[in-house]
């Protein structure tokens, strides 16, 4: 496991998780999904999901940003990090649902479930591998 965490220790490695976590739980919702959006919203519905999911993506992994450039040596910085991260995920989640909604002919109603579902689908999974990453990192700053 300590070979785990040391193959971690660079800013870019540690984005690379958070972005992939990202995408995994984007992914899973979507998968989740299809079948009742496509029998309750058709193509347009699908549509819709799909640019709910990218925008959510794109925003989480700009939002993994901060914390993948955390230092261990200051807790108080590590959360931080986390609550700029969320805050920036968040902000950039609700400027992409208002250009998507104001935007595009996309089905409003659909867009929005989406990016919600996806957004917490996201936040969820990325504010834990996020927290477990940077405790991780913590205990071998000490060690």
């Amino acid at each position: 496991m300590k070979q785990t965490i040391s193959r971690l220790s660079s800013p870019g490695r540690r984005w690379l998780v958070l972005a992939s976590a990202a995408t995994a739980a984007v992914a899973l919702a979507s998968a989740i999904g299809i079948l009742p959006t496509l029998r309750l919203a058709g193509q347009p519905g699908v549509e819709a999901m799909t640019a709910a999911a990218i925008a959510v993506w794109l925003a989480s992994a700009v939002g993994a940003v901060p914390a993948a450039m955390a230092s261990a040596s200051q807790p108080q910085g590590i959360l931080t990090a986390v609550q700029t991260g969320t805050l920036l995920r968040f902000i950039l989640t609700l400027a992409a649902a208002a250009a998507l909604v104001f935007g595009t002919s996309l089905p409003r109603t659909t867009l929005v479930l989406w990016m919600a579902l996806d957004y917490l689908a996201a936040l969820a999974t990325t504010t834990s591998m996020e927290l477990w990453l940077l405790r991780k990192k913590r205990t071998e700053a000490s060690a």
